[in-house]
């Protein structure tokens, strides 16, 4: 069998392909610019974003499904945070984003789980 850390983040790349083709994700996609909101990093203090997590991915930091829901569920806090009292209408934008993840994790369960066990093992 190929690299299982390799088939794993295979998985979870495309989860996250599905994630950004959704319109949903748009806000999401890269870094937060400082120009379009300067106080962003005052107020968030561990940034993340789809392209970070995409990079994440490709340099096989995710180990387990959780530190991969971990950084969607930060994503989705930030956000929250951010957004409660400037960009209402980007919370349920994220709360489909991090729905849509849980789908799609959901689908490939099993494989994943199985992944998972023999990265632990490596």
């Amino acid at each position: 069998m190929r690299n299982p850390g390799v088939i794993f983040a295979n998985k979870l790349e495309a989860i996250l392909n599905t994630v950004v083709a959704d319109p949903s994700s748009f806000a999401f996609r890269e870094k937060v610019s400082p120009k379009d909101a300067p106080d962003y990093r005052k107020i968030v203090r561990k940034p993340i974003d789809l392209s970070t997590i995409r990079e994440r991915i490709r340099n096989h930091h995710y180990k387990s499904v959780s530190s991969f829901m971990d950084d969607f569920r930060l994503l989705e806090a930030n956000c929250k945070l951010y957004n409660a009292t400037r960009y209402v209408q980007l919370i349920p934008a994220v709360e489909a984003v991090v729905m849509l993840v849980k789908t799609e994790i959901e689908k490939e369960r099993e494989s994943l789980g199985e992944l998972e066990n023999m990265i632990a093992l490596e």
